[in-house]
């Protein structure tokens, strides 16, 4: 087994590493520790990194005091549809946010796309605005709240820093 550990590594590196196990006919386990992402193991890596990675984020938004000030007073449901990966909601209430397994029967915002996509945007490999712009996902729903979500997500990252 050839672990390899990830850390703000340039994506090229990534499929260095990938493609120096393939060359060694050893399986992979990577350790991914960008932003908002996590340990990911043998077999389909895509599997639960979006998931796995908001967790993160609803932890760090939980942790800092811009996010928590972007948070209070403004209840909200975030909805995700991943394809090709599994569907949840963050909901933002009473200043704290929590992530909860599968569709909310009446989310404020639902972001619908690829999971590639989805954990693009989430460590910020891809820009969420020009993604949106190039139809790579949709947002339904209130756009403001997109908008507010996505200054959350900066909130929340600078908490990790």
């Amino acid at each position: 087994m050839l672990n390899i550990h990830r850390l703000h590594v340039p994506l090229a590196l990534h499929s260095f590493a990938d493609s120096y196990a393939k060359f060694l006919g050893q399986s992979l386990n990577v350790h991914v520790t960008n932003c908002f992402s996590t340990a990911l193991t043998k077999g389909d890596v895509k599997m639960g990194r979006v998931v796995e990675g908001y967790k993160q984020f609803v932890q760090l938004a939980n942790k800092s005091e811009e996010a928590k000030g972007l948070m209070a007073g403004w209840d909200r449901i975030i909805q995700f549809i991943v394809q090709g990966g599994e569907d949840f909601y963050i909901e933002i209430k009473g200043g704290k946010a929590s992530l909860t397994a599968g569709v909310h029967k009446s989310p404020n915002v639902t972001l619908k796309g690829p999971e590639e996509v989805m954990y693009k945007m989430l460590t910020r490999e891809l820009d969420a605005t020009r993604a949106y712009f190039a139809k790579q996902y949709t947002i339904e729903g209130s756009m403001s709240d997109a908008m507010k979500f996505g200054r959350l997500g900066t909130a929340a990252a600078k908490a990790q820093k």
